[in-house]
């Protein structure tokens, strides 16, 4: 008589039988050589993950280097080790990254930024030389607004800057020479201020001066003679005698000033036609 019902004990089922067996027993003996087989227990790998960075706590870190619990802390208080019962003050840090915009709070900020770049300059020049030449075009066009639309204000910034000289010390020296220049005595025109003059062999650099050199208020054409001249004195008097040599030899006769001047010292002679002064940009010669 055939077989009805699966072979497996305590087990009922019948119908269509497979080596003695239904089909849910049929497809365990197929799948893990056993009727009464079942699947090994799945075992999950799990990584190990690094400790949170704060002292004494080991759960596993996250976000910025903390555990979810640290971090939520950070994120509310404005410290990782921060709690309700001692919530951030006026003054702080932790006050400004939540929104405070007092005086306290600013000041607090402007500290920390204040000593981070003291102590990383390297950072600072590095991303202050990339900005300026990334924005070359930009920020020099801005200069020329500022210079075109407020003249007077960043020549006083400028001065402050290069020579220390203030707003108020600068009127008073112009009140002094009598807003004329120190050297050729000429009051420049409306709108023209005066230059600063300053002791190059005091600070050498050109670039910015120490405060205590400044001479004078010159006018921008004596302040290129001072500096064609390279500031010597002697060098000044040299030109000065040349030129009352050269009104002496004028007065002296035509001849006489030619024999001396225009032909050398035993050289041959020959006769040449004065020319007249009909062009004063050349000169009679």
């Amino acid at each position: 008589m055939p077989q009805s019902t699966c072979s497996v004990e305590s087990c009922t089922s019948g119908g269509k039988l497979r080596h003695g067996m239904c089909n849910r027993h049929y497809i365990r003996w197929r799948k893990y050589g056993d009727p009464l087989g079942v699947a090994p227990p799945r075992v999950r790998e799990v990584k190990a993950k690094a400790a949170c960075s704060i002292e004494g706590c080991t759960r596993p870190a996250g976000t910025r280097g903390w555990c979810k619990a640290h971090y939520h802390r950070w994120y509310k208080y404005g410290d990782p080790l921060g709690t309700p019962k001692t919530p951030p003050t006026h003054g702080t840090r932790a006050m400004y990254a939540r929104g405070c915009r007092c005086d306290g709070c600013k000041a607090a900020e402007a500290a920390y930024k204040k000593a981070w770049k003291a102590k990383n300059p390297e950072k600072v020049a590095k991303y202050f030389k990339d900005w300026h030449l990334k924005n070359k075009g930009q920020r020099n066009a801005r200069r020329l607004e500022l210079y075109r639309t407020n003249k007077a204000q960043e020549l006083a910034k400028a001065r402050l800057y290069l020579y220390g000289l203030t707003q108020e010390a600068f009127a008073a020296l112009v009140a002094l020479q009598g807003g004329a220049c120190a050297i050729c005595g000429e009051i420049p025109a409306p709108g023209v201020q005066l230059h600063v003059d300053h002791d190059h062999a005091c600070c050498p650099s050109g670039k910015k001066g120490c405060g205590k050199c400044v001479r004078g208020l010159i006018c921008q054409r004596c302040n290129h003679a001072l500096g064609l001249m390279r500031d010597n004195p002697a060098l000044l008097r040299t030109a000065a005698d040349y030129l009352e040599r050269a009104r002496l030899n004028a007065a002296l006769p035509r001849n006489l000033w030619l024999a001396a001047v225009v032909r050398p010292p035993g050289g041959p002679s020959r006769k040449r036609q004065a020319p007249t002064c009909l062009d004063r940009r050349r000169g009679c010669g």
